[in-house]
């Protein structure tokens, strides 16, 4: 449920709140907090949402992943707006390295994904023997 779109975000983070700590497991719960908390301009908190996603919802790693580069593009553009050059890249070094670790992740299912696909296709295959 979006109740942020309604316009009731603080009723809206307290439902995640409420649902992941009866279920800490609901990856689309964490992002969804998170998704909230930096459309709200909380980067930090979004950051934390995310991170507790990917501690207690695997399923959903990727998608935390690459919300944590987006937050950390978002910092980057912050400071840097600021002239903090040095934070600035060091953000812009963590969004990066976010965004390559979620694609790792998504290249590493999709590899188990087709392998399990050619084990069934050959034990298939054999059916016959």
């Amino acid at each position: 449920m979006k109740l942020g779109a309604k316009g009731d975000a603080i009723a809206e983070r307290e439902l995640y709140e409420k649902a992941v700590s009866i279920q800490p497991s609901m990856g689309r719960t964490w992002i969804n907090w998170g998704i909230s908390l930096a459309e709200a301009g909380n980067l930090d908190l979004a950051e934390e949402k995310f991170l507790r996603c990917i501690e207690y919802a695997p399923k959903f790693v990727p998608d935390a992943m690459l919300n944590l580069s987006l937050v950390y593009q978002s910092k980057h553009n912050q400071v840097m707006g600021q002239g903090l050059v040095q934070e600035g890249r060091e953000n812009g070094l963590k969004a990066s390295d976010w965004l390559e670790n979620a694609k790792q992740w998504m290249d590493s299912s999709a590899a188990q994904i087709l392998s399990k696909e050619e084990l069934e296709k050959q034990r298939n295959s054999y059916n016959g023997l």
